[in-house]
């Protein structure tokens, strides 16, 4: 469990079906709670977002009944307008190969139309056709390419994937450090499977320093978040770290797990003071009174080993 493998903790829906809703609100192009009749016109007067997403109610049944080919005909109307999500979304549709035959290269072909856009969720869905080798040659430097693109970004799936390929030395070099950085970056946003892997960093000392404090909050946001197998295995890791930990330090780690909230992509501090706004949460590790946490509103939680000179 100490690597990141291809495909595991993964859900391909993760960059591509399941994450358009979100897509489209911050692009402006649903509003927040429209009705079916609404979005309906707004679609049948050509807006590609309303397209995009009433094709993504009828793929899931939300709020219609559910309809493959209701889908595919509104989803396509957006596609020919070049919007990038939903060239996305159909890219999904012939990768699931529920609503048509499954064509990889087809979802290539469309993810790579929306990467070309600059649109990140096109480019971590490509990054991982080229990491698996679907629908084109299996190239993991080109898949770190185009995963790193939409990590730059602030794509929190892109982060998680690139940690991995830092964390295995697939198409980069194996940097222990640099794989710690991308997951703290994802787990930052609330992506719990980077949650999950940061934990494992931290408890192992791995690309980061020692420390069983950040091990079991980062376990436990992964454990309230993770599902099915996934979830067994995050609270396996909880026992198991919080075991090694004094009272003490078990009680700082739920209160900077209660106090955490996830924040906006942004580029963590170098130096300095904790930045990030509004502190919510401060711990002191009663073993070393020095060890300082705090969690802060927009920049995640830091730790200072000097009292608060440096974090």
């Amino acid at each position: 469990q100490s690597r990141i493998q291809t495909g595991y903790l993964y859900f391909l829906a993760s960059v591509a079906m399941a994450i358009l809703p979100q897509a489209y609100a911050q692009q402006g192009a649903v509003p927040a709670g429209e009705s079916i009749a609404s979005l309906r016109q707004r679609a049948e007067s050509g807006d590609p977002g309303a397209q995009t997403e009433l094709s993504y109610r009828y793929y899931q049944g939300q709020g219609v009944a559910q309809d493959y080919s209701e889908a595919l005909r509104w989803i396509r109307k957006a596609v020919d307008q070049g919007f990038a999500p939903a060239q996305v979304g159909l890219g999904t549709i012939y990768s699931d190969g529920k609503a048509v035959e499954r064509d990889y290269a087809e979802a290539v072909r469309l993810y790579r139309a929306a990467a070309d856009q600059g649109f990140a969720a096109g480019q971590t869905s490509l990054g991982y056709m080229y990491e698996q080798g679907f629908g084109v040659a299996q190239d993991y430097a080109e898949a770190v390419r185009w995963h790193r693109k939409a990590a730059d970004q602030g794509n929190d799936a892109a982060q998680f994937r690139l940690g991995g390929f830092y964390s295995d030395g697939r198409g980069v070099v194996r940097d222990d450090a640099e794989a710690a950085h991308w997951l703290q970056r994802a787990a930052t946003q609330g992506n719990p499977s980077a949650q999950y892997f940061l934990a494992i960093c931290y408890a192992g000392g791995r690309g980061v320093s020692q420390d069983g404090v950040q091990a079991l909050m980062w376990g436990m946001l992964a454990a309230s978040r993770i599902t099915g197998d996934d979830k067994k295995r995050a609270e396996t890791l909880v026992q198991n770290v919080g075991s090694r930990l004094t009272a003490e330090q078990r009680d700082a780690a739920r209160s900077l797990a209660r106090a955490w909230r996830p924040t906006p992509h942004n580029p963590l501090p170098q130096g300095g003071g904790p930045q990030g706004g509004q502190v919510h949460a401060l711990a002191i590790d009663p073993s070393t009174p020095a060890t300082i946490y705090v969690g802060t509103e927009g920049g995640g939680v830091f730790r200072s080993s000097n009292g608060g000179t440096s974090w």
